[in-house]
């Protein structure tokens, strides 16, 4: 079980979960690089390699901004995992509870993390019935 002494409600309300790096706006394409050659002024044209530049810097630190923040959301969704199975009884490793994390994920996350942790609960009843087969298989090797 957790040692955490907040209840996961209140881990998830006090944003432990939630991303805190910004999102990075696309950066603006400037109309100068869409106008033909011949439509170019005189200091459009002496600037236009420069604007290109600029726009390919302000484009590779977008893309490196959006991977970072999707490799942070990724962290936290398996804090968020971790914590909902262990906060459950399950072991953060265990190949049924991480599939059925995967289904409550599935079902609930566009509601927020809320909604996962309600689409968990409702597949618990597949855990105790999972739990009660493998004592009954145990029991019965250890009879025969």
């Amino acid at each position: 079980m957790s040692t955490n002494p907040l209840s996961l409600a209140d881990r998830i309300s006090s944003g432990e979960f939630d991303n805190q790096l910004p999102r990075s706006p696309l950066p603006r394409r400037l109309a100068v690089l869409d106008k033909r050659a011949s439509d170019l002024t005189t200091e459009e044209a002496a600037s236009i390699a420069a604007i290109k530049e600029e726009f390919a810097a302000a484009l590779a630190a977008h893309k490196d901004a959006d991977r970072a923040r999707r490799v942070e959301d990724a962290r936290l969704r398996e804090a968020f995992r971790d914590a909902l199975l262990d906060d459950n009884g399950i072991r953060p490793d265990h190949p049924f509870g991480l599939r059925m994390f995967a289904m409550a994920w599935d079902d609930g996350h566009s509601t927020g993390l809320a909604g996962v942790v309600s689409a968990f609960e409702d597949l618990m009843p597949l855990w105790d019935e999972a739990v009660k087969m493998v004592e009954r298989a145990r029991n019965e090797e250890k009879g025969q």
